[in-house]
């Protein structure tokens, strides 16, 4: 069967097991209710994206007020929308910050707050084949469970992570301790949920017991009329079938399982129903089976190169806008490779004098690289350190004023800071790491920083200038918007595109005018010394904007 998607297990923790959360979105008015709705089932790029910026400006908003809750709250919205459009480290990034968000937060829900986010994040390394990662997580939040219900849910997604990793004895031992915490609760929706997952269970380890606990798990669904969990049973019972060469009750349960997929009216339900008669010989249906496996495919991408592009540019006219800038500067770059035809066949030396001006950048681009590689060592491993020693010493002083003892500390905090900002890249080592780990660095509770498709890209085919200029330049624009944008999110994008990487940042903070000061102009050298271009947006309260093409 497919796999649980992250939004359907989230409302049924939600409401069932977590009722806080779920209840927060009732109570809200008619918008944010669809919004909320938007986010646990993503079909609509417009409409999720206003979802995704309704959310991350409450978030905001809540975070400075601290009002904790709400904010923490908003972000695992935030991340459940991520999840559902196949943005995981999106999705583990906000999920990890409202972890880190619940320590300031003194509210009475905390416990049953954190338990909620390892559950969340335990499905999305699930998810993620970090299957012992997953473990761990679950057994977190086990930790804070409450009540049997609370218990029994946690225990059937650990049996399920035991299950993918063929552990099908201790798996069992779950769903079967989990099915006790419930003997004396009234709650037969979960346990013919467990039922069926033990008979599934005991099916892979070929057990005998399989099919007493499917029929089990079948006759209660029966009575609560659960078309999902009755495909589930079908699914399952057609298998077990199989596997004991009764071809004749296989073909007959699988069958039932695409009639009811026609109640259900979802095709990924169709699509896996047939799968299942597909296996079973049936050529007539198997014509319509590829035909659905390939739309459905098509569709998916489709959705996901939707989402891809327009996930931060909700206007379809200001997307329009940004395309036709593009294009026109994409216009000048060949106007201009013309005019430079023209003047090369005309002037033959000017090619060659442009070619020893670009060989003196490229030189003078080395040239200043080491010198701040040897700068950031004098200032980390003499000033800094010298610093830290006489703040040391002093403060063991009684007599030494307490702000002589501040102004020395900012002191060390900014040498310090120079030192990192202008620390060299380290040739040989992994560049996509170093990247990572510098961007990383200046993440705070009061700032987020997204990365986008940085693991896509092909390093290895830079050469060492570029990857260097590319680890500054980033690191200049992290340092100015952490000291003077005041923004609370930055997103940074990576792409291929005609053999070239087009890096975009953007941010929320407070925008303003472009002055092109010392910062911005060391980045455009940096740029164009390596051949590239590098262009600036902003706008008072819209942010800012970098586009970077290399």
């Amino acid at each position: 069967m497919k796999n649980t998607h992250l939004s359907f297990l989230f409302l049924v923790f939600s409401f069932i097991q977590f009722p806080a959360i779920g209840q927060q979105a009732i109570n809200k008015d008619t918008t944010v209710a669809n919004y909320y709705k938007v986010l646990l089932n993503p079909s609509n790029p417009s409409t999720y994206n206003e979802a995704i910026r309704y959310y991350t400006n409450a978030y905001q908003k809540n975070l400075k007020q601290k009002k904790y809750t709400q904010a923490i709250y908003n972000l695992e919205l935030l991340a459940i929308g991520k999840f559902n459009i196949g943005a995981y480290n999106d999705s583990e990034t906000l999920l990890v910050a409202a972890l880190k968000l619940t320590k300031k937060d003194t509210a009475r829900s905390t416990t049953a707050t954190r338990k909620r986010i390892y559950y969340q994040l335990s499905l999305l390394y699930k998810n993620l084949k970090a299957y012992d990662k997953s473990l761990a997580l679950q057994r977190s939040s086990l930790a804070h469970a409450e009540t049997g219900t609370d218990s029994a849910q946690i225990m059937i997604t650990i049996s399920n992570v035991l299950r993918e990793q063929q552990a099908y004895a201790p798996a069992s031992d779950t769903l079967k301790y989990a099915f006790k915490m419930l003997k004396n609760i009234e709650s037969n929706y979960l346990k013919a949920y467990i039922l069926d997952n033990l008979g599934y269970t005991e099916l892979l380890a070929k057990n005998d017991f399989s099919l007493v606990h499917l029929h089990e798990s079948l006759a209660l669904r029966k009575k609560l009329n659960d078309p999902h969990g009755l495909f589930s049973n079908y699914r399952h019972l057609s298998l077990y079938h199989k596997q004991a060469d009764n071809l004749d009750s296989a073909n007959t349960y699988a069958m039932q399982a695409l009639e009811l997929s026609y109640q259900i009216e979802d095709p990924e339900y169709e699509h896996e129903a047939l799968g299942i008669l597909v296996n079973l010989k049936s050529d007539t249906l198997a014509q319509r089976f590829k035909f659905l496996s390939d739309s459905i495919n098509t569709v998916k991408q489709a959705n996901r190169n939707t989402y891809a592009a327009m996930e931060y540019d909700v206007e379809q006219e200001q997307q329009k806008t940004q395309q036709a800038m593009l294009e026109n500067e994409r216009q000048k770059r060949i106007n201009t490779l013309y005019l430079s035809g023209i003047v090369l066949l005309l002037v033959m030396g000017t090619g060659g004098l442009v070619w020893m001006q670009q060989r003196k950048k490229t030189r003078l681009l080395k040239t200043i690289r080491q010198t701040e590689a040897s700068i950031s060592k004098k200032v980390h491993d003499g000033l800094a350190n010298d610093t830290f020693q006489v703040l040391s010493e002093l403060q063991n002083l009684n007599s030494v004023p307490e702000h002589i003892l501040e102004r020395l500390d900012k002191i060390y905090i900014e040498t310090r800071n120079i030192s990192k900002d202008h620390s060299p890249l380290i040739e040989g080592a992994n560049f996509k790491d170093q990247l990572t780990s510098r961007l990383n660095s200046y993440k705070t509770e009061e700032l987020s920083i997204i990365t986008r498709n940085l693991d896509q890209i092909d390093w290895t085919v830079f050469s060492q200038l570029k990857k260097d200029t590319i680890y500054m330049v980033l690191g200049e624009l992290l340092t100015n918007a952490k000291k003077h944008s005041e923004a609370s999110l930055i997103l940074l994008s990576f792409e291929t595109k005609n053999k070239h990487l087009h890096i975009n940042y953007s941010d929320n903070g407070i925008g303003g005018p472009v002055i092109k000061g010392n910062g911005m102009q060391n980045m455009e050298f940096r740029i164009r010394a390596i051949k590239g271009t590098i262009n600036f947006e902003s706008e008072s309260n819209k942010g800012f904007k970098v586009q970077i093409v290399l």
